[in-house]
């Protein structure tokens, strides 16, 4: 699975939305409730199954908290995030990341970041700058 910074966001119900590309039938709905009450989204539980042009109703930041709760709750075995939280708060991310490394021996994680990560939830990290590793460190 692959997370940009400008998540896409098909046509279909909020639950379309939320299990793309793989399909509702990969959702943990009680995970998914869950996880919209902490990541600030709790409106959203009733219109679960409402359709709506969500690509214009839900703002940048919220489009980054559905990536998350994509994540969380198919829990892909590959994902690769492309500076995909940019517009999440701190403690959105610090839940997020906490329940990431939980996952973490289950789920391939790369991760390219315009700033450094608050969590060591990785097992090998490397800084790059003007084409040119700066820092190899592994955790």
């Amino acid at each position: 699975m692959i997370i940009p910074s400008n998540p896409f966001v098909p046509e279909g119900n909020l639950l379309d939305v939320i299990a793309y590309p793989f399909g509702q039938a990969d959702l943990k709905l009680e995970k998914l409730q869950k996880y919209m009450g902490e990541f600030g989204l709790k409106k959203y539980i009733e219109k679960l199954n409402s359709e709506e042009e969500w690509s214009q109703a839900l703002s940048a930041g919220e489009k980054q908290l559905i990536s998350m709760l994509r994540i969380l709750t198919i829990q892909p075995d590959i994902l690769i995030l492309d500076d995909s939280f940019s517009l999440v708060d701190k403690k959105k991310k610090e839940i997020f990341f906490e329940e990431l490394l939980s996952l973490r021996s289950q789920i391939t994680i790369i991760s390219l970041q315009s700033s450094m990560l608050d969590r060591d939830i990785f097992h090998r990290r490397y800084a790059i700058s003007d084409g040119a590793l700066m820092d190899e460190s592994f955790v």
